[in-house]
């Protein structure tokens, strides 16, 4: 992620939401427990943790996609956050209640533009990534992301799975599967402002 992306996104939130002292209980619940089952949900939890400054938790609700272009590494990301919330201050704690206003299909995702007052400030370009999760009876994950959605076959009152992925290879023979999750998650993929007169 470039510094000009970040300082942008910040300083669009920082100048124009109104001030305020504290991360909201509701942020603060939104930053614990995120939410990416579509792409509000997905978006509100990232500006839930903007408001609460939380940089690990904003790191999880960027997309894969998005830290492969810009080489945002968790470390790197909280290094260039910092330095931009200096620059702009602590104004971003207001993200939080910026509202959705409209989505829109766009290339790699759905954009939904986030504001107040049907007035949009902020767009985010959100991306449904896959998933799936393995466990072992010792609690070790085995776990990767998929290019797409895996396909599910019922039969009666049979559901069959098929996954190939390479990752499954790293499972030692004769290890005791006791989890299998398998999903979907809408995460950040790019950040957009409203064109300006």
């Amino acid at each position: 992620m470039t510094r000009l992306t970040l300082t942008l996104l910040l300083a669009v939130l920082a100048t124009l939401l109104p001030a305020c002292s504290t991360c909201s209980a509701e942020a603060q619940a939104f930053t614990l427990r995120p939410d990416f089952s579509n792409p509000e949900a997905g978006g509100h939890s990232f500006l839930a943790a903007l408001s609460c400054d939380d940089g690990p938790a904003e790191y999880r609700c960027l997309s894969e996609g998005l830290k492969r272009r810009h080489g945002a590494t968790l470390d790197a990301w909280l290094v260039a956050r910092v330095a931009v919330r200096e620059e702009v201050g602590g104004m971003t704690q207001f993200a939080f209640t910026l509202q959705p206003l409209s989505s829109t299909q766009v290339p790699g995702g759905t954009l939904v533009w986030w504001g107040i007052a049907n007035k949009p400030l902020l767009g985010l370009v959100m991306a449904e990534q896959h998933f799936f999760d393995l466990y072992d009876r010792g609690g070790r994950k085995f776990g990767s992301f998929l290019n797409e959605s895996p396909p599910f076959h019922l039969q009666g009152r049979r559901l069959s799975l098929t996954l190939d992925n390479p990752i499954l290879r790293t499972v030692p023979e004769g290890t005791e599967l006791t989890n299998l999750v398998v999903g979907s998650e809408w995460k950040v993929l790019d950040f957009q402002l409203p064109a300006t007169p």
